[in-house]
């Protein structure tokens, strides 16, 4: 099987960035039932709320995220994710991202 490096790094990427949309969505999620609010300082004695400009650019990048997976999901083959997995040796966050993209296709149980 030829070495296809380039098709390995987009998997990672991807399966990266789908690891980083999940912990994005728990931010929005906790920012949305008020269990985490953000406070800023600007030139005054008390703080201003943050949390809606926060919110709006963290959706942002939630929706960049969905509209890059959808599109790279085309492209990464299964066997291509597999590849990228087995090229970490199982070890290290890079093999943590992919397996969790391996078990997100459902190409193990």
């Amino acid at each position: 099987m030829a070495d296809n490096y380039p098709m390995r790094m987009l998997a990672l990427s991807m399966a990266l960035i789908r690891q980083r949309m999940r912990d994005d969505l728990g931010i929005a999620a906790m920012i949305e039932n008020g269990a985490l609010s953000l406070r800023v300082k600007k030139g005054a004695l008390f703080g201003r709320s943050a949390s809606d400009d926060f919110r709006g650019d963290l959706n942002r990048r939630i929706l960049e995220a969905q509209e890059y997976l959808e599109r790279a999901q085309f492209a990464v083959t299964d066997e291509a994710l597999v590849e990228a997995y087995e090229a970490t040796n199982g070890t290290g966050p890079d093999a943590d991202a992919l397996w969790k993209e391996i078990r997100h296709r459902g190409l193990i149980d």
